[in-house]
């Protein structure tokens, strides 16, 4: 029995996740493009924190007109603390 709790806080303590979700978008021949732009925020217990992980904002920091491919990712120890950013690609 003590076993359990030894587990369960080991399991906690070493666990993470990270999910990283590819979004293509890739109309009229539009190729992939040279530039990548990056967009971040950050939220603890559902809470948003700080930062704006949006298309938009990714692709205007990179100066990007034509997007190519679009990438989101997600990291922390959700739902206590998570950050998302956002991957833009294009010309």
């Amino acid at each position: 029995m003590k076993l359990i709790p030894i587990l369960l806080i080991a399991m906690l303590t070493l666990s993470s996740c990270s999910l990283t979700a590819p979004h293509s978008y890739c109309s009229n021949n539009t190729k992939v493009g040279n530039k990548r732009g990056k967009a971040c925020s950050r939220h603890v217990l559902g809470i948003h924190i700080g930062g704006k992980a949006h298309v938009y904002n990714a692709a205007r920091g990179a100066k990007i007109s034509k997007i190519g491919v679009i990438d989101e990712q997600y990291s922390g120890f959700f739902p206590f603390y998570y950050k998302k950013c956002v991957y833009v690609s294009g010309d």
